[in-house]
């Protein structure tokens, strides 16, 4: 007996819903001349690399975390 299973995201095929950042490490870079954010902050979102090129999850993030 095969098993379906869900789909991953609702949004897959909507590409303006998608998150941007999914899957990828990021970083907040505070910069005083953007507007400020909900939070209060100044500053922009910027990718350092994608999670999967050089992370590799421990034991903690695998199975303790859970």
């Amino acid at each position: 007996m095969a098993i379906i299973k869900k789909p991953r995201s609702i949004y897959k095929n909507c590409v303006s819903e998608q998150n941007p950042f999914e899957g990828k490490r990021i970083v907040f870079v505070e910069d005083e001349t953007k507007p400020e954010n909900a939070d209060g902050a100044r500053g922009y979102l910027e990718e350092i690399m994608s999670s999967a090129a050089g992370h590799a999850p421990g034991i903690y993030e695998k199975y303790v975390k859970r």
